[in-house]
């Protein structure tokens, strides 16, 4: 009896095997920029220090600071400022989340083990 040729089935399990690692290499990727983009956080100060903001990755004040020194401007200017610099630092945010993704696309384009 004659052995029977295996090699059509090494070649899938090799394939198998190197797909499978290329999955679990795209995991971490995903669990990395996950983890990133859920720390996120955009902050900016504005030009006179009256105001500083931070925003999350989905641009969502988080956190805002008024300085003393606000007590002596209007309230339409107050507000003005707050709006802008809350902006600025959601602005910011998105800068950094749109960076994250597109570094999740090269990386996931071709993932290393």
């Amino acid at each position: 009896m004659t052995e029977p040729d295996l090699t059509f089935f090494r070649a899938l399990e090799q394939q198998y095997q190197e797909t499978m690692t290329k999955a679990r290499a795209g995991g971490h990727i995903l669990n990395s920029a996950v983890e990133e983009l859920k720390g996120l956080r955009g902050w900016a100060r504005s030009a006179q220090g009256h105001v500083e903001a931070e925003a999350n990755g989905n641009g969502a004040l988080t956190n805002l600071r008024l300085d003393d020194s606000v007590t002596k401007l209007s309230p339409k200017i107050v507000g003005q400022i707050v709006v802008a610099t809350a902006a600025a630092a959601a602005g910011q945010a998105f800068d950094h989340r749109e960076r994250v993704l597109a570094q999740l696309l090269v990386d996931l384009k071709n993932p290393q083990p």
